[in-house]
């Protein structure tokens, strides 16, 4: 999955192996996907807090290090 910005064409996030980041095909769906968008930094999350977002530390890591 790549991620361009549509003003500039820059590259903003690559995931190689997106299926297998996610857990699978059965566990996709758009909750899943908004998820994984908004602890790398690309979405805006729809709650304040990051705790709430992110289930587990490494996720927390994981959007400080993208932001």
């Amino acid at each position: 999955m790549c991620i361009h910005d549509a003003k500039t064409s820059q590259m903003l996030s690559q995931t190689f192996n997106f299926i297998d980041v996610l857990g699978g095909k059965s566990v996709i769906n758009a909750d899943s996907i908004e998820r994984f968008l908004a602890i790398r930094g690309v979405l805006k999350p729809s709650g304040s807090d990051l705790e709430a977002m992110a289930s587990s530390k490494k996720e927390q890591e994981t959007h400080q290090f993208h932001t």
